[in-house]
Formats: structure tokens, sequence, C-alpha cells
């Protein structure tokens, strides 16, 4: 990827292109597999960034949100955001590039976790889910294959990224359906259920992704334990926490943590 491109993202990202150079970026994409892999990247780590767009959870009224909101967007972040952008155009070489941007990005979020853990104070079980399901982070659905499912999913993925859950549900849902399906697309599904308060959908699907075959199935409790937090419902997210703990099950420490906060609530 040359800084050409790279600057071709960005403005794609910040609605700077043409309609004509819009069309033709997006033609690029899908036949490019090498530069849509690395402008759904970008895209990701853009909206990670973007002041608009910093988280996709909907719950973002209480005060202590709106904190993390003013810590996003304060003048020392903002600096660090234009340093980036800045680095990314200067360095010519790709790898040289490649390594600085990507450790400023690993940097800054990381900067941003500890501050914003830090300096949480949640207090009820929606703000908590607030809180931890803007540290999830879902693995993208981009494969080399390019085969038609996968096309499907990246339609889905990109309908969820913008906060249109209902259609990528339809689309999560039939792709489900097919054999040999990743188990990242219960994940999606289960988020975007929870998202649009389909809670009975979600506790479905996560059941199903815990019963089934895959590996890493045990995922499934932390996002009950996530789903149980939006709806209020303690007794439940207590007893998920409680068996991810005793079985050092993915997110264990976090599930502590959690289960520590709510404890007197």
């Amino acid at each position: 990827m040359n800084i050409e491109d790279d600057i071709l993202i960005e403005r794609f990202l910040r609605k700077e292109l043409s309609k004509i150079e819009e069309e033709g970026f997006i033609i690029r994409t899908k036949k490019d597999s090498n530069f849509r892999e690395q402008f759904l990247l970008e895209k990701q780590l853009w909206q990670t960034l973007n002041d608009t767009n910093w988280s996709f959870a909907k719950n973002i009224d209480h005060a202590n949100v709106q904190k993390y909101e003013g810590l996003f967007k304060s003048a020392e972040a903002q600096k660090i955001k234009d340093s980036i952008f800045t680095a990314k155009k200067n360095y010519k070489n790709s790898k040289s590039r490649k390594r600085i941007w990507y450790s400023s990005i690993a940097s800054v979020l990381l900067i941003f976790s500890i501050l914003m853990y830090t300096s949480s104070n949640e207090k009820t079980p929606k703000e908590l889910y607030t809180f931890h399901i803007n540290q999830v982070s879902l693995p993208s659905f981009v494969n080399r294959n390019n085969n038609d499912q996968y096309k499907n999913l990246l339609k889905a993925q990109a309908l969820f990224e913008s906060k249109e859950y209902q259609k990528s549900i339809t689309l999560f849902i039939e792709e489900l359906n097919k054999a040999n399906s990743p188990l990242r697309i219960y994940l999606y599904l289960s988020i975007a259920q929870i998202e649009i308060n389909k809670f009975r959908a979600a506790e479905n699907t996560l059941n199903n992704l815990i019963k089934s075959d895959y590996i890493d199935r045990e995922k499934g409790y932390w996002y009950k334990s996530l789903l149980y937090l939006k709806t209020e419902d303690l007794v439940s997210c207590k007893n998920i926490l409680q068996v991810i703990i005793d079985n050092s099950y993915y997110n264990h420490v976090k599930a502590k943590e959690l289960l520590d906060k709510i404890s007197d609530l």
C-alpha cells in the first residue's frame, strides 16, 4: 500500500472525493482485495478516532458517558489524532510508515482505554453495559478467498458498522444457516440484537453459540453477561460471571472486576 492510497482512503473517509472519484474508489474496493482489506482496517480505525463515531453503543446520554466523550474530544486527544494522521502522510517508506501508524494507533487506543477505565464511575447496569460494549473489538470478515459468502458478510458488517442493525441481522441470520459459518457471525448478530432491544433473540443466539462445537464458544458467556446488564437482570448476570470466573473462560479477569462492581447493586 503506497502513500497515495493511504491519502486516497483518508480523503474518502473525510468525504473529500468528487462523485466520479468516489465511484472509482468503490469499484476498486470490489476488485482489489488488498486495497479493500486496507480500507476496511482504516475505516475501523477512523470510526474509533472520529469525533462523531467514537462508539457504536446507543446509550450515550448519561453524564459519565458524556465525560468519556469529552475526554475523547479534548485538546490533548485531538493533538494526538492530528499527529497520527500527519505522520502517516510524511513517511515514504511503506513498512516504516505502517509500523509507526499501527504503533501510534495501538498507543492511542491503549491510552484511551486506560483513561476511560480509571476515570469510570459507572453505577447502573446500563452504564456498565455501555462501558464494556465500547471495549468490544469484533474481527472483520475480510477474507482473501473473496467467495460469495464473505461478500455477503462484508455487506452485513458494513450495515452493522453503520448502525443499520435490523438489516445486518437479516443477512447474518441468512449466513448463519449455511454450513461452515464463522463463529464471529454469532457475535455480530447477538450484539446487533441487543442494540435494538431484541433481548430474547440475542439470548437464543448466544445459547446456540455456547451449545455449538466452536472452539471459542465460551465467548458466548461473556456476551450473555453484557446482555443481562443491558436488561438489568443482575441475578442472571452474576450467575454467568461466576461461571466465567470458575472456569477461567474468555474475559475471566474482566468478569471478576465486573462482578465486584455489581455485587452491591
